[in-house]
């Protein structure tokens, strides 16, 4: 996907104004049709949209909407992932046209047991679907890996305020998975190893006190959210749920295809809040 400058922004979406009529700006540089489909579902149907705008990245959303904050008549909106916002307790810049999903990405809410059955009804084709649900058990493995991953996001918010030179959740998901006998899964060890790799750098870079001080207040604030709002779907929660339902329902096809089949069954009261912007612009 060919990424666009801030500046360049309103010259894109101007080209697509003869059949778009509502200018939808988002992070992503892949998954375009996940978007169209999503958005088309909370969209009125009055209103014509037949390509989003990816800009390649939140610091490119935020500029080309600071950019477009005076003089702009056409109906807007720009879109960010929270991130590490939760955790890091940090509030949506104060922008015109900007709406901040209240998850740490939008792939975190397309994860629903009730979406993943109507895929699995296509995967497994004789089966009913309280089998598939069964087969999927989906609220278990939820809650296995994200308590798995809690700690490590928790240390990544720590990094990303203390030590923002290091990488983070660009460290590739399957370095975390071990292998055995056909099956590839989360590996504890692995994660607490990462976990400590990363500690030692931010201790480095600022001194222990800081670290631990940090670390203690990310641990309270995770504890109080939800794995939605502090793990990321994209990087982490989604290569592991492919690889599952890859297992336990025969599913077949990309990631990015999985998240456009989840996109056609996405549940609008799960980001209510962006169903009623979208009606308001």
């Amino acid at each position: 996907m060919v990424r666009y400058s801030p500046s360049a922004a309103q010259a894109l979406a101007y080209l697509k104004r003869p059949y778009n009529d509502i200018d939808i700006f988002v992070e992503d540089t892949a998954g375009h049709n996940m978007w169209l489909v999503l958005l088309r579902r909370v969209l009125p149907k009055r209103v014509r949209l037949t390509s989003v705008n990816q800009l390649g990245g939140r610091a490119n959303v935020l500029k080309a909407c600071k950019l477009a904050q005076n003089g702009i008549k056409r109906k807007q909106l720009y879109i960010i992932d929270a991130d590490f916002d939760y955790l890091l307790n940090k509030r949506k810049p104060k922008l015109k046209h900007l709406y901040r999903i209240r998850a740490y990405c939008i792939e975190n809410l397309l994860m629903r047991e009730a979406a993943l059955v109507q895929v699995g009804l296509s995967a497994m084709s004789n089966a009913t679907e309280a089998q598939i649900a069964s087969s999927l058990q989906f609220g278990r493995w939820y809650g296995t890996v994200s308590k798995q991953l809690a700690p490590l996001f928790c240390t990544y918010a720590v990094a990303h305020q203390l030590a923002p030179q290091h990488h983070t959740v660009s460290f590739a998901v399957g370095k975390l998975l071990t292998h055995q006998r056909g099956k590839a899964e989360l590996d504890s060890l692995k994660v607490i190893r990462r976990c400590r790799e990363i500690a030692r750098l931010v201790v480095k870079a600022v001194g222990y006190q800081p670290f631990l001080d940090t670390m203690n207040i990310m641990r309270a604030r995770s504890a109080r959210l939800s794995p939605v709002q502090t793990i990321s779907g994209k990087d982490y929660l989604f290569p592991i749920l492919h690889i599952w339902l890859r297992r336990q329902i025969a599913c077949r096809g990309t990631i990015e295809e999985l998240k456009v089949r989840l996109a056609e069954f996405w549940d609008a009261s799960s980001e209510p809040w962006l169903t009623r912007t979208l009606n308001h612009i």
